[in-house]
């Protein structure tokens, strides 16, 4: 059954559940609903591919369960800094995500102490 069938409960079960296939959740990355998209890019079942997919978009509530994801890259992590660094007002909260994911290599991590220096005290969790 195509994704357009589903309701909007099913998607969000599906983009929810660890054991929806790596099919599906490449289909619904790429629903219209923002919230199924969340859900899809916060899924640790979801493969890299997909979430590379998932890196530029339009809303900071997907890419910022992509900064937060333990099972992303760090390659991806770098791609999502650096598109967050294209945008005219980067988000904070992605940034924040970012910063503190373990997968970021500490390069990448000096360069956002250097570049998003004013919002270091955004950017810090203690």
């Amino acid at each position: 059954m195509s994704i357009e069938h589903l309701t909007f409960a099913q998607k969000l079960q599906a983009a929810e559940d660890t054991k929806t296939s790596k099919k599906r959740l490449s289909e619904l990355a790429h629903c219209d609903n923002s919230l199924v998209r969340f859900y899809v890019a916060d899924n640790p079942s979801t493969p890299d591919s997909t979430l590379r997919e998932m890196i530029k978009d339009n809303y900071w509530s997907v890419r910022r369960a992509l900064a937060r994801s333990r099972t992303l890259p760090g390659v991806y992590l770098i791609m999502l800094l650096e598109y967050e660094g294209t945008l005219a007002q980067p988000e904070a909260v992605v940034l924040k995500c970012l910063y503190n994911n373990p997968n970021l290599p500490t390069f990448a991590k000096m360069v956002m102490e250097s570049k998003y220096e004013k919002w270091i005290d955004v950017v810090h969790v203690h």
